[in-house]
C-alpha cells in the first residue's frame, strides 16, 4: 500500500460515492429492536469496521487540507477532536506501519494516533504497540504508548537535566 502518495481516479470517487449511498440504503431499513443480539454484535462490528477504514482516508486528506476549523466543520467534530486527526494524518508519514494497520481498518484512528505519536518519540515501536491495540483495551494501549513517549524523552537531555539538579545557588539579599 503506497500512501500518501496514492492517486484518487474519477472511478474512485465514484465507488466511494456508490458506498455512501449503500449505507445510507442500510441505515433508512435498520431497525434495532427486531435484530437478536447476536446479529447487533455483528451488524456493529461492520459498522465499526466502516468506520475505522474511512477513518485513515480523513485523517490523510485532513493533514493535507491542514485547516482545523475546516476539518471541524466538515467531520462535525470538535476543533480537539479535528486537530488530532489532523496531527495523526500528519504523523502516518513518520509511521508507515501504523498508516498500513489503519488504511486496513485493524486499528481505529484513536489507536494510530496514540502509537504514530510513541512512534516518532521512540522509532521501532509501533510493531510492539500495534500488538498491543489488537488484544487490549484503548486504555492499556494509551497507556504502554505514554510509557513508551516518556521513556525516549526521559533520556534526551539526561546530562543536562542532572547537572542542572545538582546546581544549588546562595546569594544574600535585601532582607
Amino acid at each position: 500500500m503506497s500512501h500518501p502518495l496514492f492517486i484518487i481516479s474519477i472511478m474512485e470517487f465514484a465507488v466511494l460515492d456508490e458506498a455512501v449511498e449503500l449505507i445510507e440504503k442500510v441505515n433508512s431499513n435498520l431497525q434495532p429492536e427486531i435484530v437478536s443480539a447476536d446479529d447487533a454484535r455483528r451488524l456493529l462490528g461492520t459498522y465499526a469496521s466502516i468506520e475505522k477504514l474511512a477513518s485513515y482516508g480523513r485523517a490523510l486528506m485532513a493533514s493535507r487540507i491542514d485547516d482545523v476549523a475546516a476539518v471541524a466543520r466538515m467531520s462535525g467534530t470538535s476543533t480537539g477532536q479535528a486537530k488530532k486527526t489532523v496531527e495523526t494524518g500528519a504523523a502516518l508519514k513518520d509511521a508507515p506501519e501504523v498508516g498500513d494497520a489503519l488504511a486496513r481498518g485493524e486499528v481505529s484512528l484513536d489507536q494510530a494516533g496514540e502509537i504514530a505519536k510513541a512512534e516518532q518519540a521512540s522509532p521501532g515501536s509501533a510493531g510492539e504497540l500495534l500488538k498491543v491495540a489488537k488484544e487490549e483495551s484503548f486504555n492499556v494501549l494509551r497507556d504502554e504508548a505514554r510509557r513508551v513517549k516518556l521513556e525516549a524523552e526521559q533520556h534526551r537531555g539526561l546530562g543536562e537535566r542532572q547537572r542542572e539538579a545538582r546546581r544549588a545557588r546562595s546569594y544574600t539579599d535585601e532582607l
